[in-house]
């Protein structure tokens, strides 16, 4: 105990001593090579309050953070529910409760994380959003985290993610399209990620590939226009 919290000083001073947005925006880095992904998520929360739109880079090590800590947590759960099944298939009814109860934990562990991202979209990046692209990024950003929580949460809570992805996939959507061009990538991420919410949440898997399809169709309709006007003026 007295190492982890000398640990956590040391971090804390390290912390204080930082001054300059590009000082946390490197010791992220350091972060994220030493797979620090907690520090690293830290960081890049401090970044984001700066109140300054988020550059690229910005963008890809905070949702690099995040990712890293939920695919930890994620991979630990399906482990645990791995052995929960097998000793349910062993009549081990002593070991399958307190399988549950660790399982428990590890859900809320992951409803953990992607509340605290999802706070932190809405309290620091969305507000200092300076382009439709980062809009369309953090909105997306903010579906695919409802979905996440999705699968760990039941009954009205759970209801109300789905709602929630729902709504945030549609207001990307709806921005995307209205700013940004077919073929960017932005716009295919979402597009793929929304026909995952309509294939896996909400059961529908023909409109699922109707959007993938039509996303895919644009994009390539944009392209081939593109390349049509340059050989006309290149003629």
């Amino acid at each position: 105990h007295g190492d982890i919290k000398g640990r956590q000083d040391l971090v804390t001073m390290i912390y204080d001593t930082l001054v300059d947005k590009q000082d946390y925006v490197y010791i992220a880095k350091l972060a994220e090579h030493g797979s620090r992904y907690e520090e690293m998520a830290r960081l890049m929360k401090k970044v984001a309050s700066y109140d300054i739109d988020l550059s690229e880079e910005e963008r890809t090590l905070f949702v690099s953070s995040y990712k890293n800590i939920l695919r930890t947590h994620r991979d630990s759960w399906k482990i645990i529910v791995n052995n929960e099944n097998m000793e349910i298939g062993n009549g081990r009814s002593d070991k399958v409760d307190a399988i549950q109860e660790y399982r428990r934990r590890v859900e809320e562990d992951i409803c953990s994380v992607c509340r605290d991202l999802l706070s932190a979209v809405d309290e620091l990046l969305l507000p200092s959003a300076s382009t439709p692209e980062s809009v369309v990024f953090y909105s997306k950003m903010k579906g695919d985290y409802q979905r996440y929580l999705y699968d760990y949460l039941e009954g009205e809570e759970q209801e109300q993610a789905k709602n929630d992805s729902l709504n945030s996939y549609i207001y990307a959507t709806k921005t995307a399209s209205e700013s940004l061009s077919p073929s960017h990538p932005i716009t295919l991420g979402l597009a793929l990620n929304f026909s995952v919410f309509y294939y896996e949440i909400i059961k529908e898997p023909k409109k699922a590939c109707e959007l993938a399809r039509n996303a895919f169709n644009n994009a390539v309709n944009e392209i081939e226009d593109i390349s049509t006007s340059i050989s006309a003026d290149i003629n």
